[in-house]
């Protein structure tokens, strides 16, 4: 439970190039359930864009399974 300032710190203190995977949409959508509409939030893009871009390291953004391939196969 550290807050991703720390997180980033320490990574940069020990130059780790961290990557980060955005995993579904990066926008917020709506879903209906047996019980109404919930609201699945997107990736928080501005966060996983931050700590690769301070590391060296790169953001990928995976909206399904091929995408998911294509990233690991890079």
């Amino acid at each position: 439970d550290m807050s991703p300032q720390l997180v980033l710190d320490i990574v940069k203190q020990l130059g780790i190039k961290v990557y980060t995977i955005g995993i579904g949409s990066d926008t917020p959508k709506y879903q209906q359930t047996f019980m109404g509409f919930v609201m699945v939030p997107g990736v928080n893009r501005v966060l996983l864009e931050r700590i690769p871009a301070a590391t060296g390291g790169k953001f990928f953004l995976a909206k399904n399974p091929r995408d998911m391939r294509a990233i690991y196969d890079i």
